[in-house]
């Protein structure tokens, strides 16, 4: 399913880290509230979907869903993330198993360490 012109242009502007923190936020208070969660990385990608889970946190006015979803749409308006040498993060690029994005083991938790005394 291709993204519409809409989709793409509030893509290029929002940001996507703090709107994938706030939608991860977010899926952890609907569980708690109506035993049901949401797929936050589909929040970030689909914009039909966002709405209608900003619709549902609207519709618990006094909680803290209804300021997280006010805080998504405030993210929604920031400018893409930025690395600090101002190169925008492509997240979809770094693989979660990957361990050239690991930092190297040092120190007393080698596994090494823990056989040879």
């Amino acid at each position: 399913m291709a993204a519409g012109p809409a989709a793409r242009d509030t893509a290029a502007v929002m940001n996507t880290l703090r709107c994938l923190r706030i939608a991860e936020s977010m899926h952890v208070l609907l569980l708690d509230a109506v035993g049901h969660g949401i797929d936050p990385r589909r929040m970030v990608d689909d914009l039909l979907y966002a709405r209608d889970v900003l619709l549902v946190c609207d519709a618990m006015p006094g909680t803290e869903l209804a300021s997280q979803a006010l805080h998504y749409r405030t993210a929604l308006a920031e400018t893409p993330d930025v690395t600090p040498r101002g190169n925008p993060v492509d997240f979809d690029s770094i693989e979660a198993d990957d361990p050239a994005h690991l930092p190297p083991r040092r120190g007393w938790f080698r596994p090494a360490r823990w056989f040879g005394r």
